[in-house]
């Protein structure tokens, strides 16, 4: 009797343990469980991998460039904290062809440059600077958004440079320190510096000057020394650069609107995550559709610094330059397979 009652507290002993060791084994799966999912969980919230852009302007800090830059890093802010913009302001990277080729290199990250040196890489980058042809913001982003805009922006992919989008930089006018220019005829004789391209020389030897190309960053010495009479620019750039300390004319030719060019290397591109690249795309957009607002505000506020420095202003005979630059348009026209027109029809 006493080895069966023994026998039974024995076998009620051992289940109380099979018991207990299943229901901790049931506890410890739950809590197993409980750590994966949260390690899963945790993977799902990835921390962006924080990236510093170089920027490099020709232009003061004064400038519309930099205030495009300045906004452009605002946007920025309002959808990722992984994105800052070193600017490099007043050329302090060299000039635009330098820059461009700092793009390709991978040592400059972002740029905003004019059209003209862009020509040599992509040749319909030329329509852009085409006296008299494109005639306000509205028009450039037809042309920007046409197969002549597609075709750009492919060329410039192929050499490692994408174009994020076109700004407003305001009209290009006319200053020198020989006469008011109020026709053709008036440019005789005057050196003019012009934009390095193929375009904007053969554009200023039919209006009748004597074009020479330098970098932006050697203009004003130039002018100073009397190297050159006169130079061509956006009135806000005339003041950042501070060209009308040492000229005594300007002409207000409106001869070129002249837009310029947003652009990110490709290399830079490719260190960004999705994310970084879809905010930078929606900073660069609203950056753009900003850029006439500024513009203006540089314009109005450099033309009053241009009449307080004593320059003396003057309109000029629009019909007469037009019909003056007439035959070099036919020519570009057949030299663009009839793109000239193709502009002209989307004003």
């Amino acid at each position: 009797m006493k080895k069966s009652r023994n026998k039974v507290l024995a076998l009620a002993l051992i289940a109380c343990m099979v018991t207990s060791f299943t229901a901790c084994s049931g506890n410890n799966t739950e809590t197993q469980a409980s750590k994966s999912d949260t390690q899963v969980a945790n993977s799902d919230t990835t921390t962006e991998t924080p990236i510093t852009l170089t920027c490099a302007i020709t232009m003061s800090e004064d400038s519309v460039y930099y205030s495009d830059l300045t906004k452009l890093q605002e946007e920025l802010n309002k959808s990722s904290d992984s994105i800052t913009l070193d600017i490099q302001a007043g050329g302090v990277l060299g000039g635009e062809t330098e820059y461009i080729e700092g793009l390709q290199a991978g040592t400059i990250d972002v740029m905003i440059v004019s059209f003209s040196p862009l020509s040599a890489t992509s040749p319909k980058c030329g329509m852009f600077e085409i006296p008299y042809l494109i005639d306000d913001f509205d028009h450039l982003n037809r042309v920007w958004e046409s197969s002549i805009g597609d075709e750009i922006r492919t060329d410039l992919s192929n050499i490692g440079i994408r174009a994020l989008g076109v700004m407003d930089f305001g009209y290009r006018e006319m200053t020198n320190n020989t006469r008011p220019i109020t026709t053709p005829e008036d440019l005789k004789g005057i050196i003019l510096r012009v934009m390095q391209s193929d375009i904007q020389i053969r554009s200023w030897e039919t209006l009748g000057a004597t074009p020479v190309t330098m970098a932006v960053t050697e203009v004003f010495s130039a002018l100073q020394t009397g190297t050159i009479q006169g130079q061509e620019n956006p009135i806000n750039a005339i003041c950042s650069n501070g060209f009308h300390e040492v000229q005594k004319y300007l002409s207000m030719t409106n001869h070129l609107y002249a837009p310029v060019m947003l652009a990110i290397s490709e290399s830079a591109w490719n260190r960004m995550s999705e994310t970084q690249r879809n905010a930078l795309l929606e900073a660069a957009s609203a950056t753009a559709e900003n850029s006439p607002a500024v513009c203006e505000k540089y314009t109005e506020s450099g033309m009053q610094t241009i009449l307080d420095a004593g320059v003396e202003v003057n309109e000029v005979d629009r019909e007469a330059f037009e019909a003056a630059i007439q035959p070099l348009h036919d020519e570009l026209n057949e030299q663009y397979d009839g793109a000239v027109d193709i502009i002209k029809s989307m004003k």
